[in-house]
C-alpha cells in the first residue's frame, strides 16, 4: 500500500471549522492535492505544526529549497522519522532517518 502525507484539516472538528472558516475552506478546496497543502501530517504522526519537514534530495539529505520556477523535483523529509515525500503528490518515496542536515 502506498504511503502518503495527509492534510491535518481532513480531521478538523466542526468547532475548528467554525473558528477558522477560511483555513477550513482553503484545505477543503485543495482536497488530495498535497502540493497545495501547508498542513501535512506524516504517516508517523508528525505534522507541519510539530516536528515539521525539511527540503531534501532523493537520499533524504537536507538541501536549500529550489528557486521559484525551478524544474528540480521537490522533496521533503519528515524531521521525526526520515520519510522522503514528493511535494507534488505527497507520496512517500523513501526513508532515511539519518539524513544529513545543513
Amino acid at each position: 500500500m502506498e504511503e502518503k502525507v495527509t492534510c491535518d484539516w481532513a480531521t478538523a472538528t466542526e468547532a475548528d471549522k467554525k473558528q477558522f472558516p477560511d483555513f477550513a475552506a482553503y484545505h477543503q478546496k485543495h482536497g488530495d492535492n498535497m502540493a497545495e497543502c501547508d498542513a501535512w501530517v506524516c504517516p508517523c504522526g508528525n505534522s507541519t505544526d510539530t516536528g515539521g519537514f525539511r527540503p531534501c534530495d532523493a537520499n533524504g539529505n537536507e538541501v536549500e529549497p529550489p528557486d521559484a520556477g525551478s524544474t528540480d523535483i521537490l522533496r521533503f523529509a519528515c524531521n521525526d522519522c526520515g520519510r522522503i515525500i514528493l511535494h507534488s503528490t505527497g507520496e512517500v518515496v523513501g526513508r532515511n532517518p539519518n539524513g544529513t542536515l545543513l
